[in-house]
């Protein structure tokens, strides 16, 4: 039975450190791609929003005059 331990040199341990960097940096990968889809959601949502304020607004206006001419014929 061979005792094993993480801090032995030799060409064990350099394969783990390896294994621990590639882990390591597909760890790092994955997190920047969840960042950067997070960040391009945020922009389409901020977009979809500025979209619906041109569609809304024009409408709004347009109600607001009508009910400002009602008024003002009523009174």
């Amino acid at each position: 039975m061979e005792l094993k331990f993480s801090a032995v040199s030799g060409p064990r341990s350099s394969l783990d450190q390896k294994k621990k960097k590639k882990r390591r940096r597909r760890r790092r990968r994955k997190k920047k791609k969840k960042m950067f889809e997070k960040r391009k959601k945020t922009i389409k949502d901020k977009e979809n929003k500025v979209s619906n304020l041109v569609y809304i607004m024009p409408a709004v206006s347009i109600l607001f005059t009508f009910m400002y001419m009602h008024f003002k014929k009523t009174n």
